[in-house]
């Protein structure tokens, strides 16, 4: 009886609120998935930077090349968003940054301390299909991007194994080092 009068009631109040309810409700899942653009590639490049500087150059690169690829294929893709009159949907730049961060910190470090920030990405992803802001093959591409460029630019970090390059420009050498500690 007490089951039938709460679930009696649960129906009534979703019934009566679902309007209200489904807009706010769905504006925030749109706006969770604008707020993870930034704090997944915030914790990937703050444990970068608190790491050493090797992990932070890599960051940096994967990341600023990642973007820049991103916006450069916006421009000249220039696909429409669906149901709106903006263009540059392809592909999907708040995607590309939540996945940017997760791929960065999975292959620097490992996938342990990364899982949490791939279901934040995979929020990202679907919040933007979800508000119709891009397109499936826009979201499927940002991933696919942001993969490419870790395997790019991001190598598993060990602590017996450092390189480094240095040019000289008075001389112009370039000079590799490698440390390997035993």
């Amino acid at each position: 009886m007490r089951k039938n009068i709460l679930l009696t009631l649960f129906t009534v109040v979703l019934n009566c609120e679902y309007k209200l309810f489904a807009r706010t409700f769905f504006r925030e899942i749109e706006d969770i998935g604008t707020a993870f653009q930034f704090i997944v590639p915030t914790i990937a490049g703050t444990r970068a930077l608190y790491d050493d500087k090797e992990s932070f150059n890599q960051f940096l690169w994967h990341y600023l090349t990642l973007n820049g690829t991103v916006h450069l294929i916006k421009f000249l893709i220039n696909e429409k968003r669906p149901k709106s009159d903006r263009y540059e949907s392809f592909p999907s730049g708040h995607t590309a940054a939540t996945f940017g961060g997760a791929t960065f910190m999975h292959f620097r470090y490992s996938f342990s301390e990364t899982k949490y920030l791939y279901l934040m990405s995979a929020f990202t992803g679907f919040s933007r299909l979800y508000s119709n802001k891009h397109y499936i093959h826009d979201v499927l591409a940002s991933i696919g991007l942001s993969f490419l460029t870790s395997y790019i630019f991001v190598h598993k970090k060990n602590d017996n194994i450092n390189y480094s390059f240095n040019y000289d420009y008075d001389r112009k050498e370039l000079f590799f080092k490698v440390n390997i500690d035993f």
